[in-house]
């Protein structure tokens, strides 16, 4: 019962959001593409880019990059492509990359990629090593141990940290260094002598106590674009060639790392300062684009207003959260919200983005701009789309959404998620609780509602009056189970 989010298009000229900062013209010096038909293909073009290889690396992509973060550094240490595959199957262009090589590492278990995508390897002749721990944090020990020795970690949240650890994926290809994954107060992995420990993000993301336990430098800036530009300074400071990734979709900076570990990855977005691609060779990797060479053209977004969907919106639902087969429900009857919103690092926030039934669209306007002023901590809102609509990766990253087309278990009748008038607040830290089961299962610790976290919605609170005060009903007050997260509108 939740959702999701991406700009596939992200440009590299001057853009202003109302009550935003501006991102700057640049000018390139070239400009090149590695881009194929979708992940699977834009990642074979990057391994034949790579050149000779005897080694490759599995990751699955298609839920979440969970495993997948922890991969840069093993990459680096074995000149192994990194290939995105799907749980149960491999497809063609990825079995085009996987055919130059011998061997084959498989990041996670059986529920990231399955005994059977293993057996067709083995059946085929490559020699499969299959990486796990009992979860991403054990995963990444276990790759930090085959890396073996190292001179540099890098230290992220296994939980909220996913870009820092893409944006520190090149400078780990380039070192061999593992990317150490945490539950950003905690150290995972021993310390070692000898090492140079950074920190990734944050206090917010990852605390001072992580940071002394380690004895790391910090790289941080306001959000994932400053983080990325502060690592590119650090590590890249001279570099006259730049990968450009898109920001918020992360496979092709996964994917593209070991291509990139002399040169660096620059995160581009809409709300990215881009002044330090001027005068650069850029290359554009998989769904970003740069304009380096218009007029400044500021846009103007709308905030807390119904939205007829645009054809760009639809395209990213288009077979996500709006399946091809979709009954009872049009994107005529759904609005598009674009919502201004105060994240857990206690700053205002421009990206959120809601997609609504029109007969409530109103409400969530008023209700979210109501939030807004009231500062009330949100950490992200994003399209479910950005996760391929799959509901336990957008509530494990935390990410607030509304519409996603899906039927109650056993009938043919439409969810209130896929009727659009739902939506599910902070759900890392607003479980539902079922049958004794927590749901995201990292979310334990949050059924217990005597605990007062950032995020956590209270009867009474500010989130809670919003919504109720204009007659959505709230899960946290349901008898036979609790669903903290979850807000919906009767009709």
């Amino acid at each position: 019962m939740k959702l999701r989010k991406r700009f596939l298009s992200l440009f590299l000229s001057s853009i202003m959001l109302t009550s935003t900062s501006m991102a700057y013209i640049t000018e390139a010096a070239t400009t090149e593409t590695i881009r194929g038909k979708d992940r699977y293909d834009t990642a074979f073009k990057i391994s034949e880019k790579v050149g000779s290889y005897n080694t490759v690396i599995l990751v699955n992509s298609t839920s979440s990059l969970a495993d997948g973060l922890s991969a840069s550094g093993l990459s680096g240490a074995k000149n192994a492509p990194i290939i995105p595959v799907r749980k149960d199957d491999i497809p063609e262009q990825s079995l085009k990359a996987i055919s130059s090589a011998s061997n084959v590492y498989i990041i996670g278990g059986d529920a990231a990629i399955s005994k059977k995508v293993e057996a067709s390897l083995i059946a085929s002749g490559k020699v499969v090593n299959r990486i796990e721990g009992s979860n991403r944090i054990e995963t990444s020990q276990k790759v930090a141990d085959l890396i073996g020795n190292y001179d540099k970690a890098f230290v992220v949240n296994g939980f909220k940290g996913e870009a820092d650890a893409m944006s520190i994926s090149s400078v780990a290809a380039r070192e061999g260094a593992p990317i150490i994954l945490t539950d950003g107060n905690n150290p995972s992995i021993e310390k070692k002598n000898g090492v140079e420990y950074y920190v990734i993000g944050g206090s917010t993301v990852a605390s001072n106590k992580l940071q002394a336990a380690y004895s790391a430098k910090r790289l941080a800036g306001n959000d994932r674009y400053k983080t990325n530009r502060a690592i590119l300074n650090k590590f890249y400071p001279n570099s006259k060639k730049l990968y450009c990734a898109n920001g918020t979709a992360l496979i092709d900076a996964l994917t593209v790392s070991l291509l990139a570990k002399d040169n660096g990855i620059a995160f581009v977005g809409n709300n990215s300062d881009n002044s330090i691609l001027k005068g650069k060779d850029i290359v554009n990797v998989g769904k970003v684009e740069t304009e380096t060479n218009k007029p400044n053209k500021p846009v103007t977004v709308e905030y807390f207003k119904p939205l007829i969907l645009d054809q760009s919106t639809k395209n990213k639902m288009k077979g996500l959260s709006m399946p091809d087969n979709a009954t009872g429900i049009k994107y005529d009857d759904l609005r598009r919200v674009n919502v201004k919103y105060w994240g857990f690092d206690n700053k205002a926030h421009t990206d959120g983005v809601l997609i609504v039934n029109k007969s409530v669209a109103n409400d969530i306007c008023s209700i979210f701009n109501d939030l807004y002023k009231a500062k009330y901590p949100i950490e992200k809102i994003r399209m479910i789309d950005e996760y391929k609509a799959d509901d336990e990766s957008s509530m494990k990253d935390n990410n607030t959404s509304s519409f996603c087309y899906r039927l109650i278990a056993g009938t043919k009748v439409l969810s209130k998620h896929g009727k659009g008038v739902a939506i599910d607040i902070n759900p890392l830290y607003n479980p539902q609780v079922k049958n004794g089961k927590v749901y995201p299962s990292i979310s334990k610790p949050y059924a217990d509602r005597s605990k007062n976290v950032k995020g956590m919605i209270k009867k009474g609170d500010a989130c809670y009056k919003a919504f109720t005060s204009r007659g959505w009903k709230w899960g946290g007050n349901w008898k036979n189970s609790k669903d903290y997260q979850h807000f919906e509108k009767i009709q």
